[in-house]
């Protein structure tokens, strides 16, 4: 009679309460969201900053294998996970709610225990094809080339989307509270120029017979090479020297250059 109650008892069951051990030792205090969980069974506050939705098992089998942002971010792109709300902000408190020390050996009884109930468990699922699994030597020249194609050959409408008109793919200077994102780009590449002193008659003279020339390794889309004589009033132009590896980011960096003369 116990066994067979404990087996009803096993399989009435949820989701939620059988994946709820292992939150309890990866997670200090409340959960700070939603979680709903591929049976309908609910954890968490309904009033949270959003809801992170469990789609299948893969979701626990991915986070089991990676419990970090890379585990999540490889769920989500692949559909075992979704998130309705603001996904930063929730990102953000997940991260300050969890425990660091149970990443690992601490989690590893209580998810592996919640994976086997769930049949989650198994060999580490494939990554998903949008993420690259680059080949050879580590930081040689061939391999970091098909890393940096793989990341910025996507098309340059998507980095405008994401970088703004002056495709600067790095920090911005937002001088005022009500500075553009291209304002803050320009206000940067005029900080940098002028430090490097492009528009110093002191620097100028000093290279008699040549213009001054700025070196520009990584260059992205070419925004930073091609500013300090649109933002800088000098009687001789600096010259520029650009370099990246991304052919895409080349081509608009050339495109860019050539309109800007």
């Amino acid at each position: 009679m116990t066994t067979h109650n404990a087996q009803s008892k096993a399989q009435s069951a949820t989701v939620a309460d059988v994946i709820s051990p292992a939150l309890d030792a990866l997670i200090a205090g409340p959960l700070p969201l939603r979680l709903e969980c591929w049976d309908g069974s609910v954890l968490g506050p309904d009033d949270g900053l959003g809801t992170i939705r469990l789609n299948s098992p893969d979701a626990i089998r991915r986070l089991l294998w990676c419990p970090t942002h890379l585990g999540f971010a490889r769920a989500y792109v692949c559909g075992d996970v979704d998130a309705i709300g603001p996904l930063a902000e929730m990102l953000r408190a997940m991260h300050e709610s969890t425990l660091k020390e149970a990443i690992g050996l601490r989690l590893l009884p209580a998810g592996s225990r919640a994976a086997s109930r769930l049949g989650a468990l198994g060999r580490p699922l494939a990554v998903p094809p949008e993420e690259i699994v680059p080949r050879g030597i580590r930081h040689s020249i061939r391999r970091d080339k098909q890393a940096v194609s793989h990341h910025y050959d996507v098309g340059n409408p998507f980095y405008e989307l994401v970088l703004g008109p002056s495709m600067t793919y790095s920090c911005a200077r937002f001088v005022t509270a009500t500075s553009t994102l291209e304002g803050a780009q320009a206000a940067k590449h005029d900080l940098v120029a002028r430090k490097l002193g492009l528009g110093d008659d002191t620097f100028r003279s000093a290279c008699p017979g040549e213009r001054p020339r700025l070196l520009d390794v990584g260059c992205g889309w070419g925004a930073m090479a091609i500013s300090p004589w649109k933002a800088l009033i000098v009687s001789r132009t600096p010259k520029g020297t650009k370099g990246t590896t991304s052919n895409a980011s080349a081509a608009s960096a050339i495109n860019f250059f050539s309109k800007s003369r």
